[in-house]
Formats: structure tokens, sequence, C-alpha cells
């Protein structure tokens, strides 16, 4: 797997791709939701979609991968190594953005109610304040040590499933009229 160039290895390529694919899509619905004033029910969906969106990014990786090399192992890695990639990227955005976006954080429902019942009188004041701080490790980086294994697991069970719909889309070519 290691001892090919990356991009003449699948799994790493498709890895890759599709894992940067998840990542993006994280980052734009961090950026969405935190630019966009959304009704708590709606920001929750969009959260719902978020993730079935990141997460199917892992089921066409091992799809790809395992068509382009036949072995259930390797689409198995490729959506693990996709979604962790994804997962990092998301998480990596969720803590950044608030520093970067801090004037239009209020529409970020969450972190909102959090600033909201500190008693800080501004956002600024209250991210740079240890309670702000700790506010933002724990609903991102800090939920990175049960996101992490729950995304390997399920990104090794939908690459069992993406590896059997490969292998049966390899098996059962769609005859040319």
């Amino acid at each position: 797997m290691f001892g090919q160039s990356f991009l003449s290895n699948p799994i790493l390529r498709e890895a890759m791709f599709f894992g940067v694919i998840s990542g993006a899509v994280g980052t734009a619905f961090t950026l969405a939701s935190i630019l966009i004033r959304f009704d708590r029910w709606v920001w929750l969906r969009l959260f719902d979609l978020n993730g079935i969106s990141m997460f199917s990014c892992c089921l066409i990786a091992s799809v790809v991968v395992v068509r382009q090399t036949g072995r259930t192992s390797a689409a198995v890695i490729a959506s693990v190594i996709a979604g962790v990639i994804g997962c990092l990227i998301y998480t990596g955005a969720q803590w950044a953005a608030p520093y970067a976006l801090f004037d239009h954080l209020v529409h970020y429902p969450f972190l909102h109610e959090d600033f909201s019942n500190s008693g800080i009188p501004t956002i600024k004041a209250y991210l740079v304040s240890e309670k702000g701080y700790w506010g933002v490790v724990g609903t991102t980086v800090g939920m990175l040590q049960y996101a992490l294994p729950f995304c390997v697991l399920l990104a090794s069970v939908l690459g069992l499933i993406g590896s059997s719909l490969g292998s049966w889309s390899r098996l059962n070519p769609v005859s040319e009229q």
C-alpha cells in the first residue's frame, strides 16, 4: 500500500480526495452556521445533513477503491482514512472559524448560548477569556476524543458496505445497448 507513489496508489489517492471533500463540506456547514442566522431546528437538520454528506464521502471512496483494486480491505482502509481526514479538517474549521469571524459569531447557536449565559459584554472579550476559550475547545477539539473513534467505526462499516456495492457492480456490469 505505501510502497507505490502517491498518485498511483488508489487507496491513498481516493481517501485523500474524498476526505478533503468531506472536510470541505463540514467547513462549509461551519461557515454557514456562523454567517447565517438559522432557527435552532433548521440548524439541527442541517447538522444531520452535514454528517450524512460527510460520511457519504467515505462510502463513495470505498466503492471507488474496491472497483479499482477488487479488495475489501483496501476499500475499508480508504473509507477510514477519508473519514479521519474529513473529521480532522472539520474539527479544525470549527476551532478556527469562531476566532476568524468574531463579529458574526452571534449566529452560531450553541456558542452564542454560552456567550449569552457568561455575562461577558462582547463576543470578542468572551472568546479571549478563559471561559470562552474552553467553550470553543470543549465544543470542538474536546469532542474529537469522542468523534474520532465514532468516525473510524462508522467509516469502517461504510467501507464494508461500499466494498459490497462496488464488488457487486464490478461483477454485474450494466449492459450497454
